[in-house]
């Protein structure tokens, strides 16, 4: 009798199950927030991404920010965060 155990097969890594379709899931990647480049005051900057880098914080602290409504002047378009730029660099400091 033998104590060495069986490993388990080497292979690839398996997704995760939906438990109600028995379906793969699949875990689609986060869209990239466009990039402002432009210094116009009207402009309105899209993302939480765009809108952390413009007031000086992460995209995690930007969308909870958001989310609690702690910036003012924004709102969310088609499930994308917008605001113009110069509110936001009136209400978190920084120049035009």
């Amino acid at each position: 009798m033998s104590t060495a155990r069986k490993s388990k097969p080497h292979g690839r890594r398996r997704l995760p199950i939906a438990k109600a379709t028995r379906q793969p899931v699949r875990q689609s990647p986060a869209p990239s927030a466009p990039v402002t480049t432009n210094d116009d005051p009207d402009e309105i900057v899209w993302g939480a991404a765009a809108i952390g880098n413009l007031i000086g914080r992460s995209e995690r602290q930007a969308y909870y920010l958001l989310e609690s409504k702690a910036i003012k002047g924004t709102r969310k378009i088609g499930g994308l965060w917008s605001a113009r730029r110069s509110v936001l660099l009136a209400q978190w400091g920084g120049e035009l």
